[in-house]
């Protein structure tokens, strides 16, 4: 089935001063025709970044498009119109678009969708119209093989032998897990592999990364307006400059979440590690200037509630230009199999999942030959 959104009104805000922009977004047609030249210059790169990077050309022959800042890439394809579209949808996988790497632009806002805003390709949803439908069918699938609300402590990987001290977050009992490969899916954070004893290949790879750190709630308050998104817009981006778009930390819109919900969304990206308080500190703020400037409904903001909140941590891991022009990326995948331990996840290939099952896929292929 496909997906179905309740429309908004949109209202284009400072987030800093809580007053309105004069911004009207690009004509139909001009979008449209940016989209068309985004989609003839990545296409031909699609073969080294889908389902994952193991086709990536080795340092020399990489495509300098690539490794272009997204900024002098827009402005060298004249595609500034496709930039408000792409940006609302993932710019929380680029964070700064006026740093971030072309190739990374990518891995947030890809060829397949770039297809869909032009309206060339579809994007489903069970009848159920609930995404999570297809991992509860996976959990009865798997039943108890599966230990749910653990954390790894201990591991002692080898070539050809694994065993790993795993201990359930809420009785604190310890089950120890020995297996002849080992998958991991988590991202290759400092904080994350400390159990796993990396050495210095491993480390010497993973040390490298940079990630955005990203947040998403749900709130809710008396002021803020039904039917209608707020959306963080600088005041520069007025007079079709569609390039000027918020740089981290933002919270890049409040979207009511339609009908007669009490409830809107509200999503954190930070370039650094942002804590639960400080980015709800940072929604509040924004609705406290929004009801200073007279934008919404009078109230106090320190009433607002947060009804759902996800620290999604660190996401989107990234390598500078230089890194990539010596190779890290081939670095990155001659782990696989290294120490009998193989990798999957965000920072092996994209954050979508669809893309995830398609290069695991690949893979486990690998894997198990």
């Amino acid at each position: 089935m496909a997906p179905t959104r309740v429309p908004l009104t949109q209202r284009f805000v400072d987030f800093k001063t809580g007053l309105d922009v004069n911004y009207t977004g690009p004509a139909p047609a001009d979008m449209a025709a940016a989209f068309r030249k985004f989609l003839d210059v990545v296409e031909p790169f699609e073969q080294y970044l889908l389902p994952g990077y193991w086709n990536f050309p080795n340092p020399g022959q990489i495509p300098a498009d690539l490794l272009l800042p997204f900024s002098q890439f827009v402005k060298k394809h004249g595609i500034e119109a496709a930039v408000p579209l792409a940006f609302q949808i993932t710019a929380f996988g680029a964070g700064d678009f006026d740093t971030a790497l072309t190739l990374y632009v990518l891995s947030a806002f890809n060829q397949p969708l770039i297809r869909f805003a032009l309206g060339n390709a579809t994007l489903f949803v069970p009848s159920s119209r609930r995404n999570l439908e297809v991992y509860e069918a996976i959990q009865l699938r798997l039943g108890d093989r599966v230990l749910y609300n653990t954390t790894v402590v201990q591991s002692d990987r080898k070539p050809h032998s694994h065993t790993l001290r795993v201990r359930n977050n809420v009785s604190g009992a310890c089950t120890v897990i020995q297996a002849k490969k080992l998958l991991l899916s988590i991202e290759p954070t400092t904080a994350n592999m400390q159990p796993f004893n990396l050495d210095g290949r491993e480390s010497g790879v993973f040390n490298k990364f940079s990630y955005q750190n990203v947040h998403v709630g749900l709130v809710s308050h008396p002021s803020l307006p039904v039917g209608v998104s707020l959306v963080n817009t600088p005041p520069a981006a007025a007079n079709g400059n569609y390039w000027e778009v918020v740089k981290p930390n933002f919270n890049i819109r409040f979207d009511h979440m339609g009908f007669n919900s009490a409830n809107w969304r509200v999503m954190v990206v930070a370039n650094t590690t942002l804590s639960v308080s400080e980015a709800q500190g940072l929604v509040r703020t924004n609705l406290a200037t929004f009801i200073s400037a007279g934008t919404v409904s009078p109230g106090d903001a320190n009433t607002m509630q947060v009804k759902a909140w996800s620290n999604h941590g660190s996401m989107h891991a990234h390598f500078s230009a230089n890194e990539v022009r010596t190779g890290l990326i081939q670095r990155l995948y001659g782990l696989q199999g290294h120490k009998g331990t193989w990798w999957t996840g965000g920072a092996w290939s994209q954050q979508f999942q669809s893309i995830l099952w398609a290069y695991d896929d690949v893979l486990l292929s690998k894997m198990f030959p």
